[in-house]
């Protein structure tokens, strides 16, 4: 009785990477646009030059342009000019390895998107990219402001702050930028 040879890890990693990299079927592949554009997430592709290879409509509408001006362009285009370092970090980081962080996406009109980006590397037949979803942090960040403002606020009428642990009214007071100390 004659065995069969085990496969080396090296062509069972293989084989694990080209089932993955296998192409859907017409059917799943319309199923993945529809996920992809109804979203409420930014998605996009990059090269590893930084130039956008696709882009979904909700990137679009961060930067305020059809995506007919997006698909092609580079990265740095669509950056507040504040987070260029940043956007040039995750184009190196994004070509190796998994990437969590913060960027600024800058609109035509100036307005700016906060967003947290997360990337992983796409490896294609013929080619790797970055994929990137980004979530809009505007409201978070809107509210987290206005709940800091608040805390800020003077205390209740009748109220003196003396009644507060000390503690509590030292880092309130450094917060709301009441004291050096």
């Amino acid at each position: 009785m004659s065995r069969k040879p085990k496969k080396s890890s090296s062509s069972a990693g293989q084989a694990r990477r080209k089932r993955r990299s296998s192409r859907p079927s017409g059917i799943e592949e319309s199923v993945y646009r529809l996920i992809v554009e109804t979203m409420k997430e930014a998605a996009f592709t990059l090269t590893f030059d930084g130039r956008i290879l696709f882009g979904n409509v909700r990137f679009g509408e961060f930067v305020k342009r059809p995506l007919e001006q997006v698909v092609g362009h580079p990265l740095r285009e669509f950056v507040a000019p504040h987070d260029a370092a940043a956007a040039e970090a995750l184009l190196i980081a994004g070509q190796t390895e998994p990437v969590k962080q913060r960027l600024v996406f800058q609109a035509t009109d100036g307005t700016t998107v906060p967003a947290h980006v997360s990337t992983t590397v796409l490896h294609e037949p013929d080619h790797s990219s970055i994929c990137v979803v980004a979530t809009d942090l505007t409201e978070l960040e809107r509210s987290t402001e206005i709940a800091s403002i608040a805390s800020c606020a003077p205390t209740a009428p009748g109220r003196t702050s003396t009644t507060e642990p000390t503690s509590r009214v030292t880092v309130r007071a450094r917060r709301c930028g009441l004291s050096g100390q």
